[in-house]
């Protein structure tokens, strides 16, 4: 003889949850989503700033190059005068601004706008005075202006802190490094 038929058995266990259980789930998941959602903004915020930072670098790093292999002047100018808008970078002999190609002169590259929720400063380190355009020279140093340069993508939502920030510093050397707004605010 054999014991009782769990499936048959008037005794046997629902299954599924309760509405309590429901409940509770909801609740947990509602309390995890409002605490990660801020966090997971930053996340992304924190990405998009450095990609930034990465392409102008990768940039800088071309221009810097092309003007050393082909012994001559390249700018690197704010598009429209902001660089918020983009740069172009341009063999550019003369240095008058103006890419001539009878001179040879020629556009190597040019980039978008900045993403949304960011602008982009460029200043003579340490002046601070504006700047939209610069030189690399033949030997790949900065030829114009006569001091360092420094970018500061800054993000634009009214309550982030200066210390939210991304900065890339150029020696008179060439070298362009990118560095944190926690170690100096980007103000």
């Amino acid at each position: 003889m054999s014991g009782p038929n769990p499936r048959t058995s008037k005794f046997r266990r629902p299954s599924g949850f309760t509405l309590l259980e429901m409940l509770v789930t909801l609740i947990i998941l509602s309390i995890v989503t409002v605490v990660a959602f801020p966090s997971m903004r930053e996340f992304n915020m924190g990405g998009a700033a450095t990609a930034q930072a990465n392409s102008l670098l990768g940039n800088l790093n071309t221009a810097r190059a092309e003007a050393v292999k082909s012994a001559t002047n390249v700018r690197v100018s704010a598009i429209g005068g902001d660089w918020s808008n983009g740069w172009q970078i341009a063999v550019d002999r003369d240095r008058n601004g103006i890419v001539e190609a009878p001179q040879g002169d020629r556009i190597i590259t040019e980039t978008g706008k900045a993403r949304d929720n960011f602008t982009w400063t460029g200043v003579q380190d340490p002046s601070g005075a504006a700047l939209t355009q610069f030189f690399y020279g033949p030997t790949g140093e900065i030829i114009q202006p006569t001091s360092g340069i420094m970018f500061m993508l800054k993000r634009t939502d009214p309550d982030t802190a200066p210390t939210k920030c991304k900065r890339v510093a150029i020696a008179l050397s060439g070298r362009a490094e990118s560095r944190r707004g926690e170690v100096s605010p980007c103000t």
